[in-house]
């Protein structure tokens, strides 16, 4: 083996070993997604979440998490910052966050015990009781609803969101049509309020991401719109 001919095979393995090491490294930011995916759906939130609420103004998250603890916390989706409330009233203090107000003129939230918290105004307000123990939750019905359907249509109904992706919407079991958006994430959790007023995206959380630890936050854009 000649001396050039060793010098070439240290710089082609040098060469491989560098590809395996921005791959790992790719996957140590991005868990097992591909460079499509990013593009298709990129991160907007970079941290780890089981449940996510958009406010009315599609200004913030609320973001809970479920990993050793439980915690809530809000997050821009402008900046991706997590923002501070203004502080309770009283030592009492705040308990769980139990929905955005179902207002698109401002951002606002209830919460335990009896607090309403307005992130537009910076005015916290109380309210009549919130507690659990109570059997009409007046306040369901002013807050923006979950929904339980496994297809979400749009709000022009013309599109589906599902696992990431986003199909044209159809009259049938499941209402999946032909591919608009096509990502490769197998499970995903929707966002409350996910879609767009004007059909352009939806948001939803990467659940088998890196480290096995639900999360980040995604939006998908829809191409049509």
């Amino acid at each position: 083996m000649t001396y050039w001919f060793r010098v070439m095979l240290w710089a082609i393995l040098g060469i491989i070993a560098s590809c395996f090491a921005l791959i790992g490294l790719f996957k140590l930011l991005y868990g097992q997604r591909t460079l499509k995916d990013m593009m298709i759906a990129p991160i907007v939130i970079d941290e780890p979440m089981d449940e996510c609420s958009i406010s009315a103004t599609r200004t913030f998250v609320l973001a809970t998490t479920m990993l050793n603890k439980w915690d809530q916390k809000i997050y821009n989706l402008k900046t991706g910052d997590e923002i501070a409330y203004p502080a309770a009233p009283d030592a009492e203090g705040y308990g769980e966050i139990l929905g955005w107000i179902n207002d698109p003129t401002q951002d606002a939230f209830f919460v335990e015990p009896h607090w309403m918290v307005n992130l537009t105004t910076g005015v916290v307000s109380k309210t009549k009781t919130l507690g659990w123990e109570q059997a009409d939750y007046w306040w369901a019905s002013l807050a923006i609803p979950g929904d339980g359907e496994v297809y979400l249509k749009s709000p022009d109904q013309q599109y589906v969101a599902g696992f990431g992706s986003i199909y044209r919407a159809i009259n049938a079991d499941p209402p999946l049509g032909e591919v608009v958006a096509r990502s490769s994430f197998s499970t995903t959790e929707r966002c409350i309020n996910a879609w767009e007023p004007d059909s352009s995206g939806y948001y939803f959380i990467d659940v088998h991401s890196r480290f096995r630890v639900s999360g980040p936050l995604h939006f998908v854009k829809n191409p049509e719109r």
